[in-house]
């Protein structure tokens, strides 16, 4: 019992961990803008917040160009797929919609604190299509510091009676 209540208090003391950490591996969360090419065609998406954060609108920009010319691709049928990667599903299917020139917006609240896929698929006039991906890092909303406190003094007062009782019990066996 003597040793049980310095680790309680240790325990007390580290600082709440994070749900949620950032995978190691392509583009980083602060870049304001990110291309991808896919043959003939390439994107970029610029992000406000540069950095989404769960249950916030996060307005999606993009713009399609010609690789080679740099020129925003007109008319070009696009549809819009966004993956949720940690829990492998799609919480956003758009149908096809035409750009007619080269650039839209869509604003997307994210509900978790993960990592998610936003895939294209573009099919442009007079040009071969292709299928571009980006992946979105978003910040997780960590609950205030007051409550933490309180889940974590509850979770010791558990452990607490529960070794209480399990001391009790082996005290009346012997």
């Amino acid at each position: 019992m003597r040793k049980l209540i310095p680790a309680l208090i240790l325990m007390a003391l580290i600082p709440m961990a994070y749900a949620h950490v950032h995978v190691e591996g392509g583009q980083s969360q602060g870049e304001a803008l990110r291309v991808v090419k896919a043959g003939q065609l390439q994107v970029e998406l610029s992000l406000e917040p540069q950095e989404p954060i769960v249950g916030e609108p996060t307005k999606l920009s993009f713009r399609i160009e010609d690789a080679k010319t740099g020129e925003p691709v007109k008319d070009s049928l696009v549809s819009m797929k966004i993956h949720h990667i940690e829990h492998e599903i799609d919480p956003l299917t758009a149908g096809v919609f035409l750009v007619p020139d080269g650039t839209f917006d869509f604003t997307y609240h994210f509900w978790d604190g993960a990592e998610h896929s936003v895939a294209l698929d573009i099919k442009p006039k007079g040009m071969d299509g292709g299928r571009v991906e980006f992946t979105v890092d978003v910040t997780p909303r960590q609950p205030p510091r007051g409550q933490q406190m309180a889940i974590l003094a509850f979770l010791m007062v558990t452990v607490v009676v529960g070794v209480g009782i399990g001391y009790g019990a082996g005290r009346l066996r012997a």
